[in-house]
């Protein structure tokens, strides 16, 4: 098999992933009313001029009844001097879209936001601008309140510096927390 680079460490994380949710033996069971809050801790792979790891936290708020939460979100990519790849910063605020009630231990949603990014180049910020996402995932129920989650975005950069930079995409997985 000749993969690219990048091709190999997408299929790997997806992979794990993979075999994680089949590993994975929590009951299936009916949930209750989603917590009204929630913090997710996750780690990935983010495809910005190549691809490197990237790590983040994401806070839900369900302010009313339905389908519809808030997340605030902030992701940071390290950067890979050999490659050329710069670190990439992100801060979003998006719009989670999911069932109100859990029938099964999947849980899939949808996703979309603004926020914005920075491109980090020898531990200085070189410029700050807009950028939107899109995405989607599935939150898997563990036990109570934790989730593990699944997560794939894109992400539609604004010009920094004058010049464009790439679409990024990011794949990440997770831990869920409700309370």
């Amino acid at each position: 098999m000749n993969q690219q680079p990048e091709a190999r460490v997408v299929l790997r994380c997806a992979s794990l992933c993979v075999m994680a949710l089949t590993l994975s033996a929590a009951p299936a069971v009916a949930q209750t009313q989603e917590s009204p809050a929630s913090i997710t801790a996750f780690a990935g792979v983010a495809m910005a001029s190549g691809p490197h790891p990237a790590t983040g936290v994401a806070v839900g708020l369900k302010l009313l009844p339905g389908p519809v939460s808030l997340e605030f979100e902030h992701s940071r990519g390290r950067r890979d001097p050999t490659a050329g790849v710069p670190a990439m910063e992100t801060f979003a605020i998006n719009i989670l879209t999911q069932p109100s009630r859990q029938r099964s231990r999947f849980q899939f949603y949808g996703t979309f936001g603004v926020g914005l990014y920075a491109v980090l180049r020898d531990n200085h910020v070189s410029d700050v601008t807009e950028a939107r996402n899109i995405g989607g995932g599935v939150k898997v129920t563990l036990a109570g309140p934790l989730k593990f989650r699944m997560d794939y975005r894109a992400f539609f950069l604004g010009k920094m510096d004058g010049e464009d930079y790439p679409n990024a995409h990011r794949f990440f997985v997770g831990i869920v927390a409700g309370f």
